[in-house]
This record gives C-alpha cells, sequence and structure tokens, in this order.
C-alpha cells in the first residue's frame, strides 16, 4: 500500500504579498488622478446649486408677491433664503468650507422684489482654494453670471 500522495497546490505569501503591494500602488495612483476632478466637480457643484437656488428665490418672490432674500454666512459656511417682512426661513444650503467670501458688495444679501427683480445690482467673489471667481447680479430679470478672475 502507497501513502496517498499530497497534491496541494496554491500559493505562497511572497506571490500573495507581491500581487497584493501591486494593486495597493495601482489603486493608489489612480486616486491620486481623481483628485483634481474631484475638487473641480465640487466647484461646478456649488455654482449649479447656486443658481439653481437663487432661480427657486426669484420664482418664490414672484409667485407669492413678497420679497425673498439670500444671506451668506461666510463664516459658518452657509446661506440662506428668508421670505417677507417676518424673515422666515425657508432655505438653508452649507456649502465647502474651501469657498471663501472675500468680497460682497450685496450687503446685508441678494433681494428679490416681489416681481421678480433684484433690488440692486452688485457683485459677489467667491475664493476656492486660492481661484477667484466672481459673479456679477445685474439688475432687471435677476440676471447673474459668474467668471473665473
Amino acid at each position: 500500500m502507497q501513502p496517498p500522495k499530497n497534491n496541494q497546490s496554491g500559493f505562497t505569501l511572497i506571490e500573495i504579498l507581491l500581487v497584493l503591494t501591486i494593486m495597493s500602488t495601482l489603486t493608489s495612483i489612480t486616486l491620486l488622478q481623481l483628485k483634481p476632478a474631484l475638487e473641480a466637480k465640487q466647484l461646478q457643484s456649488f455654482f449649479r446649486t447656486l443658481e439653481t437656488d437663487l432661480l427657486y428665490a426669484q420664482n418664490y418672490a414672484m409667485s407669492h408677491s413678497e420679497p425673498v432674500y439670500v444671506y451668506f454666512v461666510d463664516q459658518q459656511f452657509h446661506y440662506k433664503m428668508l421670505v417677507g417682512s417676518s424673515r422666515l426661513e425657508v432655505l438653508r444650503r452649507n456649502y465647502s468650507k474651501n469657498i471663501k467670501i472675500p468680497y460682497n458688495n450685496l450687503i446685508p444679501g441678494i433681494v428679490y422684489l416681489s416681481n421678480g427683480n433684484l433690488s440692486k445690482s452688485g457683485a459677489i467673489i467667491f475664493d476656492y482654494k486660492g481661484d477667484l471667481y466672481k459673479t456679477t447680479f445685474l439688475l432687471g430679470r435677476g440676471r447673474f453670471y459668474v467668471t473665473k478672475m
């Protein structure tokens, strides 16, 4: 009678560690390349959300025939929308701590009148990691645009 054959096949510890090292290196390289794209999307998302919220404020003012106020609270990284003379808060939106407001001549805030027009024109400058973006608000139908400085 012959002893049973030991047909165990598998990977050695060194082979497994080598594969894990290669996989982790490839993963870290991929993540480093995605970081700038993520930051660009974060900024795009902020301006898209801001645009949507300002259009909402304008529509709210027209549909409810009362003024709407949009205030930026830079120290707490949010802006809020208040309605009417009672200043009832209907929206509060947080934004990234990487976005700062070094200049705002629309003090105390953006005001949409009951006809949907802005009460005054002005500009707000947003600083995102050293890049400056100027948001200019025009008189008339509450239009605004963003330009990189």
